[in-house]
């Protein structure tokens, strides 16, 4: 494997919870919980400082509905195969505090089953969620 895709991930949290997606089957992580992300697009990166957060910001967008305008912060980045399409997949996962009112969210019905605000604890306890999150969940609450 020596292609690679780079997927953006963006963690929202408001008032101490976490906006996750769950993600519809057939699709990597079918059935599981996630935050709102994919694949980074070629446009990303045009006109723009940082495509990775620019990627992050165009897929929170366009999964859950959001414009999200406030900071966001590196969090964590790992790297796994993906079989299915035969290439590796870097991961890198952003993090922006959501101040004032909870965003009105309009999830993508192709790409959303449900959403869940929860809090770290409830996340980590959450039977869809898949180790990784978990992971991620960790070193955002250190």
């Amino acid at each position: 494997m020596s292609q690679f895709i780079i997927d953006c991930e963006c963690v929202i949290e408001h008032d101490g919870k976490l906006l996750v997606i769950e993600r519809p089957a057939g699709v990597h992580g079918g059935g599981l919980l996630a935050f709102p992300g994919g694949k980074l697009e070629p446009k990303d990166g045009e006109g723009e400082s940082n495509a990775l957060e620019a990627g992050a910001r165009r897929e929170l967008e366009e999964e859950v509905g959001i414009r999200f305008e406030g900071p966001l912060h590196f969090v964590a980045s790992s790297m796994f195969p993906d079989t299915k399409l035969g290439v590796l997949c870097v991961a890198v996962i952003f993090h922006g505090l959501c101040e004032g009112e909870q965003p009105v969210l309009n999830p993508s019905k192709r790409e959303v089953v449900t959403t869940h605000w929860l809090t770290r604890t409830q996340l980590i306890n959450h039977p869809l969620c898949p180790p990784w999150m978990k992971r991620y969940a960790k070193v955002l609450g250190s």
